[in-house]
């Protein structure tokens, strides 16, 4: 995987053609819209929020005008293409740049939504499993992580198009933007209930929608 440094200046270079990848992802993410339950959200962090594309679909259309957004991003070019796009809803808006290691600038219990987009696969499993645990933590009870990314294929189409991703990530991930085809529903443990899991495919690349909610038995027994 691309150390943190390197993402960074990956993204900084790409951020102002970074939407162009959204033949690919918005299918993946207005699915995953359609069952993160906004509507009903009062507080939302993104992790990784890129250009602020998904961030606006949320406050313009999805989530109720008393809804605050907080966003952390890698990259300082994405955060401040993200804080122009955001600027109709600013006073509702915080984006702040990170370096991308632990913890979590929030308190326990204290977010409704946790949306990542096309970030865990840009991170190795021990730091996916980390960023799992952080979300479990800082998430409201009844609160909901919801994630897409890219996932390995399901069809021969998919499979052949995950190869040749492989094989060009191997030889320079920068070329694919550092991320991987990963399977996350996996790496939740016993710790979530799956609220809503799929997959979606655009030309042949496929991503993988996930919607869960912390084990309210895991929980209890933190308490």
């Amino acid at each position: 995987m691309l150390p943190r440094e390197t993402l960074r200046q990956v993204y900084d270079r790409i951020g102002p053609w970074q939407d162009a990848q959204s033949f690919y992802e918005a299918p993946a993410i207005d699915r995953l819209l359609d069952h993160g339950e906004f509507g009903r959200a009062s507080s939302v962090l993104e992790v990784g929020c890129g250009t602020g594309t998904l961030a606006r679909q949320l406050l313009a259309d999805r989530c109720p005008e008393t809804t605050t957004y907080e966003a952390v991003e890698l990259s300082p070019v994405m955060a401040d293409l993200a804080r122009q796009r955001l600027e109709p809803w600013k006073d509702r808006v915080r984006i702040q740049c990170t370096a991308g290691a632990p913890p979590l600038d929030c308190p326990d219990g204290s977010v409704d939504r946790i949306v990542m987009a096309y970030v865990l696969d840009l991170m190795p499993e021990s730091e996916v499993r980390w960023l799992l645990r952080e979300a479990r933590r800082v998430l409201h009870p009844g609160g909901f992580l919801c994630t897409c990314g890219l996932a390995p294929g399901q069809s021969r189409l998919g499979r052949l198009v995950e190869s040749l991703w492989r094989t060009v990530f191997a030889i320079r991930p920068s070329l694919v933007g550092g991320c991987r085809p990963l399977n996350v529903r996996p790496l939740l443990g016993s710790d979530w209930t799956v609220q809503h899991h799929d997959h979606v495919r655009a030309y042949g690349i496929t991503s993988e929608v996930l919607v869960a909610s912390p084990h309210r038995s895991s929980e209890s027994s933190s308490l």
